[in-house]
């Protein structure tokens, strides 16, 4: 497992630099570390663009942080934070999906992702900072996550 880790941590980092290397040695440092500002084209493309961004960040922050699924797939998308929230502010004597529990978590996420977002409209380098940080968290789920779900899943197909 240590080698196939090793092996998709490889490969990856030399797709992900090697474009970010000719991107650099093709365009310069002019261009915007948001890249759909840097689009020409109908308003319409722009716009559906931005919207997609938008939504990959809520989906991101908020649907697959959320512990409201009790399987044990989706279980592995819990982030520490959401669960630290979870269990300090939620009743935990009640089912996840109880009316009670379900609009605080709406309301924790909300404060959690408005509080993240301050904090980055904030600072000026924060922008790089959180694409820095943000293309090393999402890696392993782009590469490691789909490998182990596979394992996962053909386990259970050679069990049945």
């Amino acid at each position: 497992m240590r080698k196939a880790l090793s092996m998709q941590y490889t490969v990856g980092l030399l797709f992900y630099y090697g474009v970010t290397v000719v991107g650099y040695w093709a365009y310069g440092s002019a261009v915007s570390e948001y890249l759909p500002r840097e689009l020409r084209g109908p308003k319409w493309a722009r716009i559906f663009i931005n919207l997609a961004a938008f939504l990959q960040n809520i989906v991101s922050q908020h649907v697959f942080s959320l512990s409201l699924f009790e399987t044990y797939l989706l279980q592995m998308f819990i982030a520490p934070v959401h669960e630290a929230l979870d269990t300090k502010f939620l009743r935990l004597d009640e089912s996840m999906s109880s009316r009670h529990n379900l609009v605080r978590l709406f309301f924790l996420r909300a404060l959690l992702f408005g509080f993240n977002s301050l904090v980055t409209a904030a600072f000026v380098f924060m922008g790089d900072f959180v694409n820095l940080l943000g293309s090393f968290t999402l890696f392993p789920l782009t590469f490691v996550f789909p490998s182990m779900l596979f394992l996962k899943v053909r386990t259970v197909f050679i069990q049945l």
